[in-house]
């Protein structure tokens, strides 16, 4: 343990001198305890190169005087708190700058369409289990093929192609517009009646008693 007076000295060396920055040693940090590859001007701004003797194994509280460790560490578990939604201390020794992102693995979580149990990383949103969401359309004939997925299927984009009731025209539609199995071509119908001998003059219509068509033909 450092005496208040010799902390005191410590301290006003670390912030007044002159300093350049620690470019190489920040990078190797990273790379060890971090894993990331660039080095964030605030840590550049932050941590500085200074050089006066065995300052260096003071830590950031000045609780402790270590040699060999990460400068101005105290050496043990780092265990700051992360987001709210993250219940896991950081594990990383004490270290400067933002903690890494939480590398802890949730089993309980299941996924979106299915609700099939999937493990992601802790603090993760994305609960899709990559397999296809298979729910019923709207269209009730089709199923969904996105990837499983949060939230309310699209609307089915089947084409399906219909036919006019007398037979003559075909259209094709998606099966997302709320139309009849059948329409209506607007030629004359032209089907046989039930009498054999003649043939119905309206314009193409759904199907009913070709026996009123007759009686109204014939009238």
């Amino acid at each position: 343990m450092l005496d208040s007076g010799r902390r005191a000295e410590l301290t006003e060396q670390l912030y007044n001198r002159n300093a350049t920055f620690v470019k190489k040693g920040i990078q190797a940090f990273l790379k060890r305890f971090v894993g990331l590859k660039k080095v964030s001007p605030i840590w550049r701004n932050e941590v500085r190169e200074i050089d006066i003797g065995n300052v260096h194994g003071v830590n950031h509280c000045m609780k402790n005087y270590l040699i060999n460790i990460i400068p101005h560490s105290c050496g043990n578990p780092c265990g700051k708190k992360r987001k709210a939604t993250c219940p896991h201390p950081c594990p990383i020794l004490c270290h400067p700058g933002p903690c890494p992102p939480c590398g802890a693995m949730k089993t309980d979580i299941k996924c979106w369409s299915h609700g099939n149990p999937i493990a992601i990383r802790c603090g993760e949103t994305n609960l899709s289990c990559k397999n296809p969401c298979k729910k019923l359309l709207s269209c009730g004939i089709h199923s969904c093929s996105l990837e499983c997925h949060d939230g309310e299927c699209k609307p089915c984009d089947k084409i399906r192609t219909i036919q006019c009731y007398c037979g003559k025209s075909q259209n094709n539609t998606t099966c997302n517009q709320n139309q009849e199995d059948s329409f209506s071509c607007g030629e004359i119908c032209d089907q046989t009646l039930c009498c054999g001998n003649h043939h119905c003059k309206m314009i193409c219509h759904p199907p009913h008693d070709y026996n009123a068509s007759e009686s109204a033909v014939l009238g």
